[in-house]
């Protein structure tokens, strides 16, 4: 199996743990502030683009840095996994 594949699966897989209490937390917040405020109707529409954008940039970020570092540690040169 490439490494690469390994990465992906990771990646996601470490996201979608560390981002699902986020989910169901901010979730029922954001509905809830909506339907008091009474926004328009493209709040709901871009709420959950930006809060996939808040959960993905941080993985990436994450992911960024432990592969530098684990470069760093062992030496190795750092190649990109796409």
């Amino acid at each position: 199996m490439p490494a690469q594949t390994i990465f992906r699966w990771k990646f996601i897989e470490s996201t979608l743990l560390a981002s699902w209490a986020f989910l169901f937390l901010i979730a029922p917040l954001l509905a809830a502030f909506g339907l008091v405020r009474g926004v328009p109707w493209h709040f709901y529409v871009m709420t959950p683009v930006l809060i996939a954008m808040f959960i993905v940039l941080p993985g990436v970020l994450g992911a960024a840095v432990a592969m530098s570092r684990a470069d760093f540690w062992t030496g190795a040169v750092f190649k990109s996994p796409w």
